[in-house]
Order: C-alpha cells, then structure tokens, then sequence
C-alpha cells in the first residue's frame, strides 16, 4: 500500500507507557500518519515513590513511563490515570476500567481515530478489542510480554485476554516462537 494512503489517517495507540520500545516505532510511524494520538494507563499511586522509598513503584510513576523528548508535532501523548492497588483481583478487573478512561479522554477531547495500535494484551489490547467493537475501527495488537508472562496469560482463564485475541484484526509478537501458539486465537 501507499505510504501516502495515510498521511490523512489518524492512528490511537493504548499502551502502558510511552518509552523507547513504544515509542520508537511511534515516532517511525509519525511519519506515515496525519496524527497519533498515544493514551498511556498510569496508577498515580505510584509517583508516591517520587517522596517515599518505595522502589517497586518507581518503574511505574509519570515520569517514568512517558518521555516527551524529541516527540514528533503530530504525536499527542495523554496519561489516562486509574487509581487501582496492585493485587491480583483489582488487576483482573482492570481492564473495564481502563476503558471508561480511555473513553472520558477520547470523549473530552474529541478524539478521532482510523485506526489502533495497541501494545500488550492486557490491558491495552483489552481496552483497544472494546474500542474496536464500540467504533469499528480496526485493531493491531502487539503482545511484548516476556515468555513467563505471556504464558500466564496463554493458559489463563481470563476471558478479557482470549477476548482481546480472538478481536485483533492483525497481532504482532516480536518472540516468533509462540506465533503458533497464537494461531488458534487469530489467523
């Protein structure tokens, strides 16, 4: 396809946070894309660890998950905050609520979008399966987990991830070696 074919596309990427491994092909993608709309989940509990020594929170405050330096003019970055505690039942719930964040902030901003690029399964992927559906529009999803994670995921019994899986028009998994096993989900 022509690369110009969207140069007037706007692309909504959801991922968890806005650093060099997301980051870097954003910025290749800027630009191919009109606009892109980036929408980061951040639990503000962690910037606590900004005053506290809390070192497991630190990879998770602001400052931490989004670098604006030498960001592209058509790139806007929002951080969608979600106050959640990080136990297993409130992650597992997670995603409905990351999408009715994702939605106040498209909402408030009247943001529009042709396409989305989501980066993890949950909850990003989560979140941009129900976009997909609530605007139809077409979904890419990129599962970075590590092996471990992503495992856990594969032999959960989490309807949300099979769900974001089974909706993603294309998935892109930088591990080649669980391709197969995603195969059963999406082909």
């Amino acid at each position: 396809m022509d690369k110009l074919y969207f140069k007037n596309k706007t692309l909504l990427v959801i991922t968890h946070n806005y650093t060099s491994f997301v980051k870097d092909p954003v910025e290749v993608l800027s630009k191919y894309f009109g606009q892109i709309y980036v929408l980061v989940r951040h639990n503000p509990i962690a910037d606590i660890s900004e005053y506290l020594p809390i070192n497991y929170l630190k990879p998770f405050k602001k400052s931490t998950l989004v670098d604006l330096r030498n960001k592209s003019d058509n790139i806007s970055v929002f951080v969608n905050n979600i106050i959640y505690a990080p136990t297993d039942s409130q992650y597992r719930k997670l995603g409905d609520r990351h999408f009715k964040a994702v939605e106040k902030v498209l909402k408030k901003h009247n943001l529009k979008f042709d396409l989305i690029h989501a980066h993890f399964t949950w909850t990003a992927g989560y979140v941009a399966a129900k976009l997909k559906e609530t605007f139809n529009v077409p979904f890419i999803l990129t599962i970075h987990e590590n092996k471990v994670w992503f495992l856990k995921e594969y032999n959960s019994d989490q309807e949300g991830i099979y769900y974001t899986w089974k909706s993603a028009d294309t998935i892109t998994r930088p591990n080649h070696a669980d391709v197969p096993l995603l195969k059963k989900f999406n082909e």
